[in-house]
C-alpha cells in the first residue's frame, strides 16, 4: 500500500483529512496511548481540546512504522 493509498484509506474512514487521537486509534483498532505514540512528534493543529493531526503525516509515519 502506498503514502496516498493509506492517506485516502484513512481520511475515508475518519471523514476527515485531519483526524484526532481518538479517529486514529479507532482506524488502526489500538489504543489512545498507542496512537499517541505513532503521532509523536509529528505537527498538529489544535481544535479545542483535540489535536488534529494531517493524514499524510499520519500515513507516513505508518509506513516507517511498519518498515522497522
Amino acid at each position: 500500500m502506498t503514502k496516498q493509498d493509506l492517506k485516502r484509506d484513512i481520511a475515508q474512514m475518519t471523514g476527515s483529512s485531519m483526524p484526532s487521537i481518538s479517529e486514529i486509534a479507532r482506524y488502526l483498532g489500538v489504543g489512545r496511548d498507542t496512537a499517541r505514540g505513532l503521532v509523536d512528534g509529528l505537527d498538529y493543529y489544535s481544535a479545542g481540546r483535540a489535536k488534529k493531526y494531517f493524514a499524510g503525516d499520519v500515513a507516513e509515519r505508518i509506513l516507517q512504522q511498519r518498515g522497522n
